[in-house]
């Protein structure tokens, strides 16, 4: 897969041939997305990142961080809406692939990282931490991106995630050293919440 934005010309290369042109609106804001078979939501927006970045508030200037960013949605939506200097970062090499090319396709400048978790990023601290993690994987997993996502958050900053509405973060989110945890958005199927560091 090749992509290249105005900026810059860079090639990524997958294993998957085929890919995908994902394009949608949130919130009147147009994201320009690729991805590949394999890739979480690889046909188009799920419901969950959709209200995530409905409900998100991201200002003007602010380091975001897209954690578990999949091919890039987060990220791109925070790049188009606050002129934000975006970071992702997934473990997933076909989806950070994916992610690179979005930021190109929609014409936005930032950073992709492979990494598990914040492996890649623990240097760094953001203002705002968007994530939909991988609720499959189990509690020491999604306890390990909170603690990650927490030790990156600035001490105002603020960590939104989606939960699903069958399951309950609280506990993990917790763990992780977290205090008051809002719910702040309610869909079909999920839910955001909103922790301030």
């Amino acid at each position: 897969m090749y992509c290249s934005s105005a900026d810059r010309s860079q090639r990524a290369t997958t294993d998957r041939d085929a890919h995908a042109e994902v394009d949608t609106t949130v919130d009147g804001v147009p994201l320009s997305l690729v991805s590949v078979p394999g890739v979480f939501a690889a046909t188009g927006l799920d419901h969950g990142t959709r209200l995530l970045l409905e409900t998100a508030r991201v200002m003007d200037g602010d380091r975001v961080l897209g954690l578990c960013c999949g091919y890039g949605a987060a990220g791109v939506w925070a790049a188009k809406t606050g002129g934000s200097a975006v970071t992702l970062t997934d473990d997933d090499r076909p989806a950070t692939r994916c992610a690179e090319c979005s930021l190109a396709a929609s014409g936005v400048d930032g950073e992709v990282v492979t990494a598990d978790g914040t492996a890649g990023v623990e240097e760094r601290r953001f203002d705002t931490v968007l994530c939909n993690p991988p609720t499959h994987a189990g509690d020491g997993v999604l306890r390990d991106l909170f603690e990650g996502a927490r030790r990156v958050l600035s001490s105002d900053g603020t960590l939104w995630v989606v939960d699903h509405r069958d399951l309950d973060f609280r506990p993990q989110l917790s763990a992780a050293g977290f205090g008051g945890v809002d719910r702040v958005a309610v869909g079909e199927e999920h839910v955001v919440l909103a922790v301030v560091g």
